[in-house]
């Protein structure tokens, strides 16, 4: 038995996901490890974790790290930025309600939590409060200071809601078929946007796919795509690192998962400079919010546990792809 200084890293509220998700650094005098969770990160936000850095501000030697691996094939390389998508969001909905004061928008979840982000930023950006019928889930958006002002419990005072996430059901939302009212649907989604979909010519925006009649799917990934996992390990990684896949897609292995996230990128020199830059605008942008609310900076929160830390680096078993997103 081995006692360890375990870092909560908290993401950011505002930067990140507006869920309080955690990753953990796990450190022992000989052996430290990375459990990053779910997570989609600019790469210019890392040096923000204290925890991760030494106090000369170098890269922690980390011995292993259990990876979100959600997307981690070829066929996922690159997702279009959160900026990007937001501001196609806005877009839309603001010309669909302006059409007629009857029309109706109706945000379709892929999972209870991880469309935070857009939602509070939609808000604020046509100055409407959003409809939430899910009652747990309006108490706990209730808690987080930014959507105090800007969700509500009464369908009938906004024309902007989010639909109840049903797990493993067909879609269905009583107030989308008001006959009242006219309700075009957005579902935010990532699966179905790989790059082959993704360079369609018919994509609006390349983003926004409207082959549907009943709903418009609008690219958007809580996770990283192939090149940003790359990113990141190249930033944080070092030699002996070992990488645990926490997740493995359809038909993968593990080791085809790693081999996929050693392989390099194929895309050109200059497609990869305009990722960059976009990156650094989004990490501008946020970067100004967090600096204005304190209560949300990255925090490290350090407490001292004892456990075996044998059983601690041991292989995980990695769960498998089965959700929507």
């Amino acid at each position: 038995m081995i006692k360890i200084n375990v870092s909560k890293l908290l993401c950011n509220v505002l930067l990140y996901a507006y869920v309080l998700l955690y990753r953990f650094l796990f450190e022992s005098p000989d052996v430290t490890v990375l459990y990053t969770g779910d997570f989609r990160l600019p790469f210019c936000d890392l040096p923000k974790y204290k925890a991760l850095h030494t106090i000369n501000g170098k890269v922690k030697k980390i011995d292993a790290i259990y990876l979100d691996t959600t997307f981690a094939f070829p066929k996922y390389l690159q997702f279009p930025s959160r900026e990007k998508s937001k501001n196609e969001l806005v877009n839309i909905v603001n010309q669909w309600l302006n059409k007629n004061p009857n029309n109706q928008i109706a945000i379709i979840p892929t999972a209870c939590y991880g469309l935070e982000f857009l939602l509070l930023e939609l808000a604020k950006a046509i100055m409407k409060k959003l409809y939430i019928p899910s009652s747990i889930l309006f108490e706990n958006y209730s808690y987080i200071p930014e959507f105090s002002d800007l969700i509500t419990s009464d369908s009938d005072s906004t024309n902007v809601h989010l639909c109840e996430y049903t797990r493993n059901k067909p879609h269905y939302c009583k107030l989308c078929f008001d006959k009242k009212h006219v309700f075009k649907r957005i579902r935010p989604s990532a699966m179905i946007f790989d790059q082959e979909h993704l360079n369609r010519p018919q994509l609006n925006e390349g983003i926004v796919d409207y082959s549907d009649p009943d709903i418009i799917k609008l690219a958007y990934s809580t996770h990283c795509s192939l090149q940003e996992l790359k990113d990141f390990l190249k930033y944080i990684s070092q030699d002996g690192c070992k990488i645990y896949p926490s997740v493995l897609p359809p038909q993968y292995n593990e080791k085809q998962i790693l081999d996929n996230l050693e392989t390099l990128s194929l895309h050109s020199e200059t497609e990869r400079n305009k990722e960059q830059e976009t990156s650094d605008r989004d990490c501008v942008n946020y970067s100004s919010e967090l600096q204005s609310s304190n209560d949300f900076e990255p925090t490290n929160k350090q407490s001292q546990s004892t456990m075996d830390f044998d059983n601690l680096i041991a292989p995980p078993r990695p769960r498998k792809f089965s959700r929507k997103n």
